[in-house]
Parts: structure tokens; C-alpha cells; sequence
């Protein structure tokens, strides 16, 4: 049944025809700034993926170098007269473990140097410093373990904060210097089960400086208290030693 309109009903214009003829009113009106609005839209929109793009590609990179560095560093030393590997794509070997820890070194500085993000750029510096240990190379090693304590993000600290102690510890045990290695062995989690372990890291400390009472004090407690088998062996074979030697 068709629907009966009154006259002012007939008259009136419908209301999409009028939205979109005062739209387009408007839009004559400004064409300059709806263009600059669209344009800054744009702009806007292009920027965001350039930005996402650009920092997908460097993380990606950074990755890439530091997973190079972590294969060169895990790489095969060749057996003597061994002939060096060059096939393209095949892992890296080398001819000695100081050819191989030297590129290493190298490859982690160039991760830290070049890579992008704080965590990534923090573990090639930690993984670089132990390179640097193994190479005797302690003060730098120190330099590079002091920056990743200082400079890596908590969540990064939180997991590996404490083998960048120890690498403190031990740098400074190779050079001697007893009170520093104590007082990084200080600094070591104390937290449960872990406070034996920097006990006996202690004990060993204190029987390099010559103190040796200390030692065992410290090496007793792990002994008696110390639910980690290994770390019991050793503070054992430690003490054993320490009684031999008196």
C-alpha cells in the first residue's frame, strides 16, 4: 500500500542529499586545509611504517650480528695440519682457539658497536668480556663487566647480573688483587641455595690471600649446609687440600 506524504513532507529535502550537499560545501569552501589534513594523514601513516620498517630492519641486523659472533665463538678449531674450511655458508673454524677467540672478540665488538637495542647491545658486551677473560685480557674484560652492571635494563640484570660478578671476580683473582675479588664475590646473590655458592667462592678467595682460617670457616659451611652435590665436592676437596697442606 503506497504511503501517503503531506506536502510539507514532499518539500522537505532528504536528509542524506542535504549532509552530503553541506559536506561538499564545506569541503569546497577549505580545500586548502582538508588537502593539508589529508596530506598531514599521510605523512603521519608514512612516517609509522618507515619507523616500524627501519626498526624491524635493525633489530633484525643487530640480531644477525650477534648470532655471527655467538658461531664464530662456538666454532671448531681445526686438528693439527687440518686444512681450513672455506666453503661458502659452512661454519667458521679456525687453526688455533687464539685465532678463534681473537675473531670472536671481534665479532661481539662489532655487535655492540653497531647493533640496536639495550638488551642485545648489553649481552654482546657481557659475551665479548668473557672472550677477553679467556684471552687474559683482564682489565678490559673488567671494563666491559663494570658497563654491563652499570648499563644493562633490570630483566637483563636481573638473569645474568651474576655471571657479570663472577667475571669480575675472576678477573681480579687472576690479577691477585685479593680485596677487590672479595669484594666482588660481596656482590653475589645470596638468595636460598646461592649463598653457598659465594661461600665457596669466599673460602677460595681468602685461601689465595693466605688467609686460611677464614677459608675454612667459609668452605665448612658449605660443606654442612650446601644441598648442590657438586659444589659440596669441591668445597671438600678444597678443605682436603687445606689439611694436606698444613
Amino acid at each position: 500500500m503506497a504511503q501517503n506524504y503531506t506536502r510539507k513532507q514532499v518539500k522537505r529535502p532528504d536528509e542524506f542529499i542535504t549532509l552530503t550537499q553541506r559536506a561538499w560545501v564545506w569541503v569546497s569552501e577549505h580545500t586548502t586545509r582538508v588537502l593539508a589534513m589529508l596530506g598531514g594523514t599521510a605523512l603521519i601513516v608514512a612516517a609509522a611504517w618507515s619507523w616500524n620498517y627501519f626498526t624491524l630492519g635493525r633489530a633484525e641486523r643487530s640480531t644477525a650480528l650477534l648470532s655471527k659472533a655467538l658461531e664464530v665463538d662456538e666454532a671448531a678449531v681445526l686438528p693439527a695440519g687440518g686444512a681450513q674450511e672455506t666453503a661458502a655458508g659452512s661454519a667458521p673454524r679456525f687453526k688455533t682457539d687464539s685465532e678463534r677467540l681473537t675473531a670472536a672478540e671481534t665479532a661481539y665488538g662489532q655487535a655492540f658497536d653497531e647493533g640496536h637495542g639495550r638488551q642485545l647491545r648489553a649481552m654482546a658486551l657481557l659475551m665479548r668480556a668473557g672472550v677477553r677473560y679467556q684471552r687474559g685480557r683482564y682489565q678490559e674484560a673488567l671494563t666491559d663487566y663494570e658497563a654491563f652492571l652499570r648499563d644493562a635494563d633490570q630483566e637483563t640484570t636481573r638473569l645474568f647480573g651474576a655471571a657479570a660478578t663472577e667475571g669480575l671476580m675472576y678477573c681480579y683473582e687472576a690479577r691477585r688483587q685479593w680485596p677487590e675479588a672479595l669484594r666482588a664475590a660481596a656482590r653475589l646473590p645470596r638468595e636460598g641455595d646461592a649463598r653457598f655458592a659465594a661461600l665457596y667462592h669466599e673460602g677460595r678467595l681468602l685461601l689465595g690471600k693466605g688467609d686460611r682460617r677464614g677459608a675454612e670457616e667459609r668452605l665448612r659451611q658449605v660443606v654442612t649446609g650446601a644441598k648442590s652435590r657438586s659444589l659440596v665436592e669441591r668445597a671438600s676437596q678444597a678443605l682436603a687440600a687445606l689439611r694436606d697442606a698444613a
